[in-house]
């Protein structure tokens, strides 16, 4: 059986987790509420409120809170261990864990084994098949680009939807998936420190 949260509509259960986003965002420098001269409050400037953006880490930053875990931090908390005990905070991946809404995991082993023998060792193997979704399946396993604010009023309009630090629809997602930025986050980090992109001579 479902807890309370989990059976909640999806659009309730996104509206509140983009709400406390944002307000995390303005508590962590986002920017404050404009005013129009006459004092009075400006106008809306998206359904939450005014921008979220940029992030306290600059307007390129594509990595989010995952800032702070830095090798410093590692050494401060690995300071605070006293008894080496390990708390195991996820969650076994069966059918019977926590599921949002009605998606499912199944776990099959086809087979007996799938491949081999193989080689002089005779390897052999067995495959695993799952059917799943990776969102609200057990532990939780997201990227910033899972949640977005669709800022126009307009049916299938995300000209201007905006996800974390403001980047737009285009800018997140492609047709087969969200944008892999890791090679342009690599190239920005080489040239704020002054070196060049080297190739390899042919």
């Amino acid at each position: 059986m479902q807890s309370g949260w989990l059976q909640q509509s999806r659009r309730e259960f996104l509206r509140g987790a983009a709400a406390a986003g944002v307000a995390a965002g303005f508590a962590t420098g986002g920017t404050a509420a404009a005013e129009a001269p006459d004092g009075a409050p400006a106008a809306q400037e998206t359904p939450l409120g005014p921008p979220w953006w940029p992030s306290r880490w600059g307007p390129d930053d594509e990595a989010g809170a995952s800032n702070m875990m830095t090798p410093d931090k590692v050494l401060e908390t690995a300071r605070l261990i006293r008894t080496g005990k390990v708390y195991e905070l996820g969650h076994m991946y069966e059918s019977a864990m926590p599921l949002f809404g009605t998606r499912v995991f199944v776990l099959r082993i086809p087979g007996a084994p799938t491949g081999g023998p193989f080689g002089n060792n005779r390897l052999v193997y067995h495959d695993e098949y799952v059917v799943s979704e990776i969102g609200q399946v057990g532990t939780q396993f997201d990227g910033l680009g899972h949640i977005g604010v669709q800022i126009s009023t307009k049916p299938f309009d995300h000209s201007e939807t905006r996800f974390y630090n403001g980047f737009t629809e285009a800018q997140v997602a492609a047709r087969p998936g969200l944008r892999d930025h890791s090679g342009r986050r690599a190239r920005r980090a080489r040239e704020a420190a002054g070196g060049r992109e080297q190739r390899p001579p042919r």
